[in-house]
């Protein structure tokens, strides 16, 4: 517990388990432990993000604080650790930019030293809860794609071994019916024309570890961070890409954009320089690097007509926003800064700002080792400089994200999809509907193909098609001889239920014709009663009860009063 307050329990009897003591270990000097691991039978370490600390539990009613060693101010470490050589332990750590392992020799138990480190081979999804182990001369750590085997003698590390390699995806772009994916390792080409039956018709760069990917016109730009490079692709001939421009940069830990005002020109911002590049590729097989703009400080953003939106973590209230201009030419000055924009957040990398055009959302992972945010902001730049507060989606978005017909499609933690309504959109907003897949939410994209919708989720292992389906419904009042419908179904504000009555049909009520609407849990929520009139009968339903309130999203039934009239089904978007 973060009290450093702990109970023991005696287990011998597991029948009959008893409380021995509690035991307080504050005065180690390292608060919030994660875990505690004993190293032998009279020995027992503990571990926090600030650092390790150790204790004699020869007496188990009575532990006596033996040393500890802190971590520096830019790592986190924990929370798991082992022992290894007798003399060693070993546990994972990560800073903002990297993660790895780090042994620390305890021949002497009361004065600690770290040993060495190693960072985790790149690429990787690493939480610093994962599971690890060890056997003879190495240690064993999990990470979501990968089983990383380190060797070390005397506490040295002396290589990384990667046991197991899942094919990590790092998202994809549609182009002309293909589907360009990310991995790990390459990149794949898809045939995307029959939507349920895609074909693998090409991988290249299958030795390059590709970590991003974005699509302008005829050309596909993605990060080589095996060799240090941008690669522009020419994707004329879709199947088979050819190179046209090749970028060396110094470091390909970043994030590559494009503006869509500019042809030809590409933008890198470096996470490790932390400068924002801009490059011309007008000529095939050179580039023309146009400026280099130094961004002080840590954090992300995205270029969006002709400006460049910079969340800046310098702020102890929580990340600015820095709004850039002048880059079409090539002077690029600060405009202004929204101060507090990101007002509570942590700093950048664990918040972090994403954009679809005209919108962008605000998301954050929370502390390392706190509470999670399981909420995500959306915004509006209405101008260059003025952006508007539109609506806070209840779950944590994170990826990349689509707007088609007023509707946003976006990804979330734990692998959901979440779609909402940005004309009903405000406050605190359920979306309309949502699905889940698995694996690690890259992004979404939407793509329409002969008159159909469909949504491609990537992963951090898979991707997942998922088609528009009409409810069939318009096309029903639009028959001669229906009986009852309505539309448009699903509706955000009205509806209306149409009912043809014929000669033949008796109703309940004798010159009356009702209309019953229910809730999800068979609630009688609305009645509307009209004269009978022979032919099509209309009624206009505005989502509201029978006092005038509105009733909140959701699947509703309505039924006509005629013998075996089927009941029908509406769903209400608010």
């Amino acid at each position: 517990e973060y009290s450093n307050t702990y109970t023991l329990y005696d287990f011998s009897d597991p029948e009959n388990i008893s409380e021995i003591t509690q035991i307080y270990l504050e005065t180690g000097g390292i608060p919030g432990l994660d875990n505690i691991q004993t190293i032998n039978d009279s020995i027992v370490a503990g571990i926090a993000e600030e650092g390790v600390v150790f204790w004699n539990y020869s007496d188990v009613t009575n532990w006596e604080y033996i040393s500890n060693i802190y971590s520096p101010t830019n790592e986190y470490w924990g929370k798991n650790i082992c022992t290894i050589e007798e003399n060693y332990i070993v546990f994972p750590y990560l800073t903002n930019y990297y993660s790895g392992v780090k042994s620390i020799d305890i021949s002497n138990i009361t004065e600690p030293y770290v040993v060495d480190s190693m960072q985790l081979t790149f690429p990787y999804f690493f939480m610093s809860s994962a599971d690890m182990g060890a056997g003879l001369n190495s240690v064993f750590l999990g990470t979501f794609q990968k089983i990383h085997q380190f060797i070390l003698n005397n506490g040295v590390f002396e290589s990384q071994i990667e046991i197991f390699d899942n094919m990590l995806m790092y998202g994809g772009v549609i182009h002309n019916n293909f589907l360009y994916i990310a991995f790990d390792y390459g990149l794949n080409i898809y045939d995307i024309s029959t939507p349920r039956d895609i074909t693998l018709v090409n991988s290249i760069y299958e030795d390059n570890k590709i970590s991003q990917i974005i699509n302008k016109g005829n050309m596909l730009a993605l990060i080589d961070y095996t060799y240090d490079k941008i690669n522009i692709l020419d994707i004329s001939n879709p199947e088979n890409p050819v190179i046209r421009n090749e970028i060396n940069v110094y470091h390909t830990k970043g994030e590559l954009s494009f503006d869509n005002n500019a042809e030809n020109i590409y933008y890198f911002e470096t996470h490790q320089e932390l400068l924002l590049q801009k490059y011309n590729i007008s000529e095939p097989g050179s580039s023309f690097l146009e400026f280099t703009y130094d961004l002080n400080s840590e954090g992300n953003g995205f270029i969006y007509d002709d400006f460049f939106y910079y969340l800046e973590s310098n702020n102890p209230n929580g990340p600015d926003l820095k709004i850039i201009g002048g880059l079409e030419n090539n002077n690029p000055e600060l405009v202004t800064i929204i101060e507090d924009f990101a007002a509570g957040y942590p700093e950048y990398p664990r918040t972090f700002i994403k954009n679809c055009d005209n919108y962008l959302y605000l998301a954050s992972y929370g502390d390392p080792y706190g509470e999670p945010f399981d909420s995500t902001r959306f915004f509006e730049i209405e101008s260059p400089t003025q952006i508007s507060y539109k609506f806070t989606a209840n779950h944590r978005c994170n990826g990349l994200f689509s707007i088609k017909d007023d509707y946003l499609y976006v990804s979330g933690r734990f692998s959901h999809i979440y779609i909402y309504d940005l004309v009903t959109a405000s406050g605190i907003t359920d979306p309309i509907a949502h699905y889940q897949d698995y694996g690690a939410s890259q992004g979404c994209i939407l793509n329409e193909f002969n008159g159909t919708k469909y949504l491609y989720h990537f992963q951090s292992t898979a991707f997942s098609i998922y088609k528009q389906v009409n409810s069939g419904i318009q096309d029903e009042c639009a028959e001669h001889n229906f009986l009852l419908c309505s539309a448009p179904n699903p509706f955000s504000t009205c509806t209306i239920i149409s009912f043809n009555l014929a000669t033949r049909l008796r109703t309940a009520s004798p010159g009356q014709a009702e209309i019953k609407i229910y809730n999800i849990k068979g609630q009688l929520v609305k009645e509307f009663k009209r004269q009978k009139v022979k032919g099509k009968n209309n009624i206009e339903w505005d989502g509201t009860d029978e006092k005038g309130r509105q009733l909140p999203s959701g699947i509703y039934f309505y039924k006509l009063n005629i013998k075996n009239s089927p009941i029908k089904k509406m769903l209400l978007l608010r």
